[in-house]
Order: structure tokens, then C-alpha cells, then sequence
């Protein structure tokens, strides 16, 4: 009636395990087939000492993202869909999130540039200034007139506020000065 069973009363005949296994020893040789060290470079790496790898010789590239077998025009219409989502969320988002985007983008700037070294400040300064130089050589008449026209608006526009900002700041000045003799010039209570 007892249904569980002892493992004292296990039968070893049943199952023969054969633990007849061939296994190298440290102080074995091993065979002269040595073609498997050269198709795993990382059982070359595992005998050399850790500190020496720290920059590996050979890296491997990162595969790009895109499909293996994409063709030219495929890979256009891809990058041309992408464009589209992202032209389509930027223009459905809400002001509140087009100001937290934005917000991100600038502490993002502001942390990459204000940990950048003086060489790669300098590097970063000579592409942008070699893209500029490219692209201003590329224009057309055409893109050179607008270009211009657009500097200038934007030059009008920073003078009329430069000019608002200042006629306030000497109205505000101008009637606080004539309130203050407004005040001294009032007759005195007794």
C-alpha cells in the first residue's frame, strides 16, 4: 500500500550508465590538429593576459540596421517613409511636447559640448565650417538670393525687437522718473 517509493530501494540494474568517458588531463598533449585555434579567435584570447586586450586589434563592425539584401531603391523608399513618419509626428505634436522635445535636445547639446576636449571642439568647428564652405560653393544664384533674403528679414526682425525692448525699458524709466517728481512736487500734509 505504501505508493512512494525509497531511494534506497532503487534498482541500479535497470539503467547501466557507461561513465567510460575519454577526458584530457592539464598535463596531456593535445593533438597536432591545431586548425581550431585559427577559426576561434577567442581561444587565442583566452591564454593572453586580460590587460593586454583592452583595445583589441580587430573590432567588429556593427551590421547596419537595414535589410541585408536591399537594393538602392529599396533602401530610398525606406529612408523616405522614415522621413515622412517623422515629418508627420512633428507636425501632429502639441506645443507642450514640440517645448519638452526641444528642451531635451538643447540639455543634450549642452552636456556633449560642455564635455567636449579643445581638440575636438576644434575638429567639430572645422567640419562645420568646411560643410558651410561646400555648400555655399553649391548654390545656385537662385539659392543665394533667398538665403540672403532670409538673413536679412531675420536681421529686421532682431533690430524692431532690439528697438520695442528699448523704447520700454526708457517708457518704464521715463514714468517711474516722473511719478518720483510727481511725488516731491506734492504739497506736504500736516
Amino acid at each position: 500500500m505504501d505508493t512512494t517509493m525509497s531511494t534506497t530501494k532503487l534498482n541500479f540494474e535497470s539503467e547501466q550508465i557507461s561513465y567510460d568517458v575519454n577526458v584530457k588531463r592539464e598535463n596531456e598533449e593535445t593533438s597536432n590538429d591545431r586548425s581550431y585555434e585559427t577559426d576561434d579567435p577567442l581561444l587565442l584570447t583566452q591564454n593572453l593576459d586580460p590587460l593586454a586586450l583592452i583595445t583589441p586589434d580587430k573590432r567588429r563592425s556593427r551590421k547596419d540596421s537595414g535589410r541585408k539584401c536591399e537594393s538602392p531603391d529599396e533602401r530610398a523608399s525606406r529612408l523616405a517613409k522614415m522621413s515622412a513618419y517623422a515629418a508627420q509626428r512633428l507636425a501632429n505634436e502639441t506645443p507642450d511636447q514640440r517645448a519638452s522635445r526641444l528642451r531635451r535636445m538643447s540639455e543634450y547639446a549642452a552636456k556633449r559640448l560642455s564635455m567636449e576636449t579643445s581638440e575636438q571642439r576644434a575638429k567639430r568647428l572645422s567640419r562645420m565650417s568646411a560643410y558651410a564652405a561646400k555648400r555655399l560653393a553649391n548654390e545656385s544664384p537662385e539659392q543665394r538670393q533667398a538665403r540672403l533674403a532670409r538673413m536679412s528679414a531675420y536681421a529686421a526682425r532682431r533690430q524692431a525687437m532690439m528697438k520695442v525692448a528699448k523704447t520700454s525699458s526708457s517708457d518704464d524709466c521715463h514714468s517711474e522718473n516722473s511719478n518720483y517728481n510727481n511725488i516731491q512736487t506734492m504739497p506736504n500734509q500736516k
